[in-house]
């Protein structure tokens, strides 16, 4: 697979605005479409053994939800485009894991919508678009 274009992906609008970016930018380049949601969870909560039984229980339950729903239609979208594509969903910071895996991938760019489904969305520069900026080792474009 060519150099991938991570897009963070979380099926609000700004993320299906960031897909459609990277469709037109990975065929301009002839690049590969990496989709990322990253499911936003701090491994330093903690939690009684029940509390961890029930996090875990729904952790689970949310993966397959996302897995079954959210790529999908993203990655139909990406095909009809003539897009080679991989999808994952992964645990953790946002901006960080995005980071993580456009240095793992050697990614062309990251892109992003500028707000996503969090309750910081009434910021102008949404908080994992702008914190991606900082911390990623590619470009990063962040889709209004």
């Amino acid at each position: 697979m060519s150099q991938p274009i991570i897009v963070g992906y979380d099926g609000s609008g700004p993320s299906k605005k960031a897909l459609d970016h990277a469709i037109t930018l990975a065929s301009r380049f002839g690049a590969s479409i990496h989709l990322v949601h990253v499911i936003d969870w701090s491994p330093y909560e903690f939690h009684t053994l029940e509390e961890n039984e029930t996090v875990t229980r729904q952790r689970r339950e949310e993966l397959e939800r996302d897995r079954r729903e959210l790529f999908p239609p993203a990655e139909q979208k990406i095909a009809e485009a003539g897009i080679d594509a991989a999808a994952e969903l992964r645990y953790g910071h946002p901006a960080e894991v995005l980071a993580q895996i456009a240095e793992e991938t050697a990614a062309f760019c990251l892109v992003v919508g500028r707000t996503g489904t969090s309750r910081i969305k009434s910021l102008l520069l949404g908080n994992i678009a702008s914190n991606s900026v900082l911390l990623a080792n590619c470009p990063v474009v962040v889709v209004p």
